[in-house]
């Protein structure tokens, strides 16, 4: 059975965590003169502590998840989205475990196994969430059906890219992977369900077109 995976992630908002990740911004190893130090803090540090913050939304370790889609086949893509991250992740859970009735899932996604797999683990670690069994999480990208991986081992393609390459409608509108965190902030959640939809759609469509099965 295919399970066609995309999540969305958004960055850390624990002060505590802010703390860490923040602790280790320096001015650039050429500013040497107290001065020069003294106005790159003024001018350029706190846009350069904030973007380490965003950053986290891509390490497992302190973002989370705050939207999973996903596909059984040719079924309805669905998605679960909203703050509580552990709630959210227990229900994918329970409706992988419903569907696979003791199969092994083939995950489908674009740069699946580098990011959503990995930080679904992680996040799962974090929260004390055992996944079900038909999970691989340990799948190298080359034995995977990484759409990513698939396209080009060497060089990576947008999921984007890849839809213009094939023909296949893009997902990509207004809404982004970098406009998650401040559209979550606005409580938009429908918004980033239905682009987060869209990109498990748009990786059925490429997955299918790459292995001839469109």
């Amino acid at each position: 059975m295919n399970l066609y995976l995309d999540i969305e992630t958004i960055g850390t908002s624990d002060p505590a965590v802010i703390e860490r990740v923040t602790a280790s911004i320096k001015p650039p190893a050429n500013y040497k003169k107290p001065e020069a130090i003294e106005k790159w803090w003024a001018e350029d540090g706190g846009a350069a502590k904030q973007e380490a913050v965003a950053r986290t939304a891509f390490d497992g370790t302190y973002g989370r998840i705050v939207c999973i889609g996903y596909a059984f086949d040719n079924g309805t893509v669905k998605t679960v989205c909203g703050v509580n991250e552990s709630s959210l992740i227990q229900e994918f859970y329970s409706e992988v475990s419903t569907h696979s009735e003791g199969r092994s899932m083939n995950v489908v996604g674009h740069n699946v196994v580098a990011f959503d797999l990995k930080f679904l683990w992680q996040r799962s670690v974090v929260n004390g969430i055992r996944p079900p069994a038909c999970l691989n999480f340990k799948v190298k990208p080359w034995d995977s059906a990484d759409t990513m991986t698939m396209w080009n081992t060497e060089k990576r393609i947008s999921l984007d890219n890849l839809c213009a390459a094939l023909k296949i409608p893009t997902p990509k509108g207004e809404m982004g992977g970098s406009k998650v965190g401040q559209a979550f902030a606005d409580g938009k959640y429908q918004e980033i369900a239905d682009y987060c939809a869209g990109d498990v759609e748009a990786v059925r469509q490429c997955y299918r077109k790459m292995t001839f099965a469109a």
